[in-house]
């Protein structure tokens, strides 16, 4: 077996000629000498298995025989430490990062959202309607049958018959959502051998405490896209929120609601752990003095170097205007973390 540009070259002998079949991840094209080609179509799997009497390649006999197709390997250590990875062949859930913007309405975070999508390999979309919480529900709608829940690990007969589903094979359909939800430009994706799996995405969402505090969905964050980061962002100058509240949406409700929401904020980012989430206060980010550290800061702690932010952006300021000025970061800004 040999590796060349991304696929897995394999030569063997047929009848005395040589042959090759080549794996992209989803076909399987084996060419014959008579330059005669067909296609099989498969499912991606990590390494191709053939029988052992096929080759004679030492090596890729012993890379065959350490593989394991139930693992808790954890590609992006940096990243994720903490990560319980759960893989099989049907799920990698460690595989993508992702990047969350968890925030207060009227708190700056589209204007952080605008300033992540700085970083070098980073596309966070912005409000989707706490879908987090749909796909919760969606789940919550198989676990709630008692039957279901208590025969997934096994092989199940009768009405509700399917085979043993592995841990973790869930959370594949889940993060596939997101994805489609946060897709790159269209002419990258017309690329030959398109692959953006290397890249981190996510989201901005006001609404993630909105139910229960978030806590559930915290819980749901770690066990579906257990490779994420979270900035959980707030304002601490409940006042000035409370203005621009009243002026863009016409709520008098006051201060007192924001308090809430601040703490429940705080909450939110203490489930999560330090590992995993980092607080920002827009009432601090946004002091001329002071406020790009804090920031800065922030990008550091997830994992980028040379990436300092010389200026805000003001997005939605009085109300949805977008701001039109344009900054770039350093040429030797990197994430300096394992991708």
């Amino acid at each position: 077996m040999i590796a060349q540009g991304g696929f897995l070259i394999y030569k063997g002998q047929e009848h005395g000629k040589k042959w090759s079949l080549r794996q992209t991840g989803k076909e399987t094209v084996v060419q014959k000498p008579s330059n005669t080609t067909f296609t099989m179509r498969t499912k991606e799997q990590p390494v191709v298995s053939m029988p052992s009497n096929s080759y004679s390649n030492k090596r890729t006999k012993n890379s065959l025989k350490e593989w394991k197709p139930f693992n808790t390997t954890n590609p992006h250590v940096n990243w994720c430490p903490l990560a319980g990875c759960q893989n099989s062949p049907m799920c990698t859930p460690c595989q993508r990062r992702f990047l969350l913007i968890i925030a207060t309405g009227r708190s700056g975070s589209t204007s952080l959202l605008r300033m992540m999508n700085l970083l070098p390999g980073v596309r966070l979309s912005g409000e989707n309607n706490n879908e987090l919480n749909s796909e919760k529900k969606a789940l919550d709608n198989l676990w709630d049958v008692g039957h279901f829940q208590a025969n997934i690990h096994n092989n199940a007969k009768g009405a509700w018959a399917h085979n043993a589903i592995p841990d973790g094979s869930l959370s594949c359909p889940i993060q596939q959502m997101f994805e489609a939800l946060d897709p790159p430009e269209k002419q990258i994706m017309l690329q030959e051998n398109f692959d953006d799996s290397h890249e981190i995405i996510g989201f901005k969402t006001v609404r993630f405490h909105i139910h229960n505090g978030g806590e559930n969905l915290v819980k749901f964050v770690k066990n579906h896209l257990p490779c994420t980061r979270v900035l959980v962002n707030f304002r601490s100058d409940v006042q000035a929120q409370f203005k621009s509240r009243a002026k863009v949406f016409n709520d008098k409700r006051g201060s007192a609601p924001i308090l809430v929401e601040n703490e429940k904020m705080k909450r939110i980012a203490e489930l999560f752990g330090k590992e995993y989430a980092r607080i920002l206060d827009m009432s601090n980010w946004t002091k001329p003095e002071t406020g790009l550290d804090a920031l800065n800061h922030a990008v550091e702690w997830l994992g980028f170097q040379n990436c300092k932010f010389n200026r805000l952006y003001h997005e939605n300021n009085n109300g949805y205007q977008g701001d039109p000025n344009e900054m770039e970061l350093d040429k030797n800004c990197h994430y300096s973390g394992k991708l």
